[in-house]
């Protein structure tokens, strides 16, 4: 992440309770799994968060942070939590947060943090953050405490979540984006099979050979056969993360051939 997408989501963050700037706030174990689904032209963003018995802090802070102009809809929280989408130097972050009595202990688990975009499936940032008490004596917000980097006092890891809206995007970049994903969803761990990986390496860049010469048909038919393999392989060697990354990229890109 460059210093300057850094500096635009600090000048998003606010306070909401007060922190030890001597203590981490990275404590915690936390295991994200996300779920996805398709409803009138947009997608359902759901995920589920579990605070790993091992943790040392409790999860009070969750967010999604995308530099995409999507739209953010049906914003939902769990019980007790505060939910917020805020557009601010071209960064769009759906935010959650914990008011003090409804933090995830370690050992729990909580699920309720939805949305709906249109926004594709994408790569996006995520960042939790362990809570720790206010320093003793103190009663102000310690000034800019939040770090959004790896070794800062939070967390911050790779998610899926909505980017572009798909109006904005040509064939070729689809499928140069299709195929980008498929890589990165194996480099993550999300596709479990190298056979798998394959064999869907194979079907993208027979699609895009039949493109490249025109032959639209040929690539959408493809294109469907990659889609049903996704969907065969679904929670067997792809994770949620990389269905969702594959199938609602494909199913877009074959809609675009269709025009």
């Amino acid at each position: 992440m460059s210093n300057s997408i850094l500096v635009c989501i600090v000048a998003l963050l606010t306070t909401m309770r007060f922190v030890n700037a001597q203590e981490p706030r990275n404590k915690i174990k936390l295991i994200i799994s996300p779920s996805f689904a398709f409803q009138d032209s947009l997608i359902g963003y759901q995920y589920s968060l579990k605070n790993d018995e091992g943790a040392e802090q409790s999860v009070w802070k969750f967010w999604i942070i995308t530099s995409d102009a999507i739209g953010i809809v049906d914003l939902k929280s769990p019980a007790g939590w505060n939910a917020t989408s805020s557009n601010e130097g071209g960064l769009i972050t759906v935010s959650w947060g914990s008011p003090g009595d409804r933090d995830i202990l370690p050992g729990s688990s909580l699920s309720g943090f939805d949305f709906f975009s249109n926004g594709l499936p994408g790569l996006v940032k995520f960042y939790a953050e362990g809570y720790t008490p206010p320093p003793t004596g103190e009663n102000v917000s310690i000034p800019g405490y939040h770090d959004l980097t790896p070794h800062g006092p939070g967390i911050v890891g790779t998610i899926v979540g909505p980017v572009f809206p798909p109006f904005l995007v040509n064939t070729s970049t689809l499928f140069d984006t299709l195929i980008s994903y498929k890589h990165q969803a194996l480099n993550l761990g999300w596709i479990k099979d190298i056979g798998t990986a394959t064999s869907l390496d194979q079907k993208l860049d027979n699609a895009k050979a039949q493109l490249a010469k025109n032959n639209k048909t040929s690539a959408r038919n493809i294109l469907q056969a990659f889609v049903d393999e996704v969907e065969a392989q679904k929670d067997k060697h792809l994770t949620s993360e990389a269905y969702a990354l594959l199938k609602f990229n494909a199913e877009y890109l074959i809609s675009k051939l269709t025009q």
